[in-house]
């Protein structure tokens, strides 16, 4: 950072700080070459905030504060890095190829930003539209709710104003291809599991991303809830899920219990 110009956290408008220490690695093994593409690509946006008009005006219509425009960038550098093509989500697979959501946090270490500058930069692309985000909350055993990392996915109109509307679409053809091969060649399942490979990686990403309200208390003893509750629960969540994501997209401008609310009816009727 250069400390000892502009504001207190070290930005320069003549010399900004645009690369990130842990930048997306290239060449053979590693990154799809999209998401490097689309990292330098972005570092435009800051002398020429005019290509992204909607990411580039404030709330009152003023052109973004250079330090702001130099946030929005490293932030949107780390999550590139962290984007799952297939699904366009800010997220990471397991070994089991189900889906991680990566916290806010997380992207703030990555980009060298500090919580709120991040936090303020994620808003900015919530606003813009570049960016969705469904807030999460899920049951403890012993009541109430915790907090989850929410799920954040990455509107195609992203790489389309990069000029990369035609690659995105090929690397995640590739994407899903090589998502296939992995499936195709883990180990089959139990006898016991009838669930084909996929259905099986929607419902794990399903409990990973169970949200609050959807869940209701069925009848009957406890062991025999134990037994068929599971099932059901986890169809409802993938529904939800499902819903709450294209709800998302429809209605950017909506807040996330307005989101949840909707969600809940249409999964009802």
């Amino acid at each position: 950072m250069h400390a000892g110009f502009g504001n207190r956290c070290g930005h320069n408008p003549a010399d900004p700080t645009l690369e990130i220490t842990r930048p997306i690695p290239v060449g053979p093994g590693g990154y799809p070459r999209i998401l490097a593409v689309a990292a330098e690509r972005i570092e435009g946006f800051y002398s020429e905030p005019e290509s992204l008009p909607s990411l580039a005006l404030s709330s009152n219509s003023s052109q973004k504060r250079s330090e702001r425009r130099e946030a929005l960038i490293r932030l949107l550098k780390a999550i590139f890095k962290f984007l799952d093509l297939v699904t366009l989500t800010v997220a990471v697979r397991d070994t089991d190829k189900a889906l991680h959501n990566i916290t806010i946090a997380t992207l703030a270490d990555h980009a060298d930003l500090d919580l709120r500058r991040a936090e303020r930069a994620l808003r900015d692309l919530a606003s813009a539209g570049f960016i969705f985000i469904i807030e999460q909350r899920i049951s403890n055993p012993e009541g109430g709710f915790r907090s989850v990392a929410g799920i954040k996915r990455i509107s195609p109109a992203l790489f389309s104003a990069l000029g990369l509307p035609v690659a995105l679409k090929l690397e995640r053809t590739k994407a899903q291809k090589r998502l296939a091969d992995r499936t195709a060649q883990a180990s089959p399942p139990r006898p016991d599991s009838a669930r084909p490979a996929a259905q099986q990686e929607s419902f794990q990403f399903a409990v990973r991303n169970l949200t609050a309200g959807i869940l209701q208390p069925g009848r009957g003893s406890i062991k025999r809830q134990q037994r068929a509750q599971p099932k059901r629960d986890m169809e409802r969540q993938r529904r939800w899920i499902g819903l709450a994501v294209k709800l998302r997209e429809e209605h950017p401008d909506w807040p996330a219990d307005q989101i949840r609310a909707a969600a809940d009816r249409a999964l009802l009727s």
